[in-house]
């Protein structure tokens, strides 16, 4: 989204969205209240006899983006995991010592703990299964 940036005669800056700017500045009054997103009075007024210039606020844009990008879901990730809920459905689950799991999660399951074993953990189980044995006591 686009920011302009106005700076005033006192050497304020009031960073606005690009629409709300264009409203402020098209606007027949001398004096504009600057409204929030639900259209309420945000305490702000803009004299635009203070105004000493415009320009476009490239910085509060970038920082804009990034809050988005970090607090964005990863849209292939979201894809990737229904297509696994979907393959789940169509899989059976199996018996297994601490009850009942499916097929594509158990090989999940070793595959990383035999990671883990290769990272010195779990030393005194041969593999997955003699683990699960043991902890479930079966």
């Amino acid at each position: 989204m686009r920011k302009i940036k106005f700076t005033m005669a006192k050497g304020e800056d009031i960073i606005l969205p690009y629409e709300q700017a264009q409203k402020v500045l098209n606007s027949p009054q001398q004096i504009n209240q600057i409204l929030d997103e639900e259209g309420n009075w945000s305490g702000i007024t803009i004299n635009k006899a203070h105004i000493i210039c415009t320009t476009e606020d490239f910085e509060a844009e970038k920082d804009e983006e990034i809050v988005q990008e970090k607090f964005r879901l990863e849209k292939p990730r979201i894809r990737e995991e229904m297509e696994i809920e979907r393959e789940n459905k169509n899989e059976k689950r199996i018996k297994v010592p601490g009850g009942w799991q499916l097929p594509s999660v158990r090989e999940k399951m070793i595959k990383l703990f035999e990671q883990m074993k290769q990272s010195n953990y779990f030393k005194e189980f041969k593999d997955y299964f003699e683990w699960e044995k043991a902890k479930y006591k079966e």
